[in-house]
């Protein structure tokens, strides 16, 4: 099975935004990122989204959730500044489900999930989590085997 475990899209600066950060929306060029996440995902086999219950990565999920036809659920273990360790029983909980899972996050987390996950003994395939870019996370039934990172569409 798949974790499909993506960064939110552009967002507007945080010097741009003056309200509160969890409502910081996505740029037009972030709406494009979005909408190419149907292009890169659209034919996965993403049976549940999980999102940080931040609107700028609700956004990033909300035009493949609509084209896969489901529903995007908040997961406060993928919000900004968790302990890793929640967001990491949140990827065994994952990848327990039946089909592949959509999971939206933020660029502090990502990257912390994905040495941690390297640590455990994963193939990784590229190092980053620009903006908007996914990182393709199989997993064999017993653990993360291989990753692989794709850019922003």
């Amino acid at each position: 099975m798949t974790v499909y475990l993506i960064r939110h899209a552009d967002a507007l600066s945080r010097q741009e935004w003056a309200h509160d950060d969890h409502e910081r929306p996505l740029t037009p060029k972030g709406f494009d990122q979005a909408r190419g996440l149907v292009d890169l995902l659209g034919d996965a086999a993403v049976t549940r989204m999980l999102t940080s219950p931040t609107v700028r990565c609700r956004q990033t999920l909300e035009p493949l959730a609509a084209h896969l036809g489901l529903v995007v659920d908040d997961a406060p273990a993928l919000l900004e500044g968790v302990a890793l360790g929640d967001a990491r029983a949140l990827l065994d909980e994952a990848a327990g489900h039946d089909g592949d899972v959509a999971l939206c996050s933020h660029g502090d987390l990502i990257p912390d999930l994905v040495r941690h996950l390297v640590a455990e003994g994963m193939e990784a395939h590229g190092r980053d989590a620009k903006k908007g870019s996914t990182w393709v996370l199989e997993h064999d039934g017993r653990r993360f085997v291989r990753g692989r990172y794709l850019p922003a569409p």
